[in-house]
């Protein structure tokens, strides 16, 4: 039986990750995953806080989820709702991402372990 020659043969990909290493996402990007605990100093609209991070206010926009602006129908119920939920309260960030205006996208948490993303969309505000 004939083998096939080096360049007619399929080359397999040789992964070069190390598992201490950042995963690669689909678009190629590394993406490393932080964690932080801070107490929410401001509530801008019903998917988007400020936390305090190190001393500094941050803003985070909620990960997975839409709420509408202030101006928009349930604008200020979806901002109300998630200042009674977070307001001066501690919360645990997981952050994702950076959006396009440099503000953390991220994963929030009350001290409950409730989310807050899927406790917007309960209520129908997002």
């Amino acid at each position: 039986m004939r083998r096939p020659s080096a360049s007619s043969a399929t080359k397999a990909t040789v992964s070069t990750h190390r598992a201490s290493e950042p995963a690669p996402t689909a678009s190629g990007m590394i993406q490393q995953q932080t964690r932080f605990v801070g107490r929410v100093v401001e509530v801008t609209d019903g998917d988007t806080i400020s936390v305090l991070r190190e001393g500094k206010a941050v803003k985070v926009r909620l990960y997975g989820i839409d709420a509408p602006e202030r101006w928009q129908a349930y604008g200020t119920k979806a901002q109300e709702y998630t200042a009674a939920l977070t307001f001066r309260q501690l919360v645990v960030v997981m952050v994702r991402d950076t959006d396009r205006y440099g503000q953390l996208v991220g994963e929030v948490h009350l001290t409950d372990g409730r989310g807050l993303s899927q406790e917007l969309v309960k209520e129908g505000l997002a």
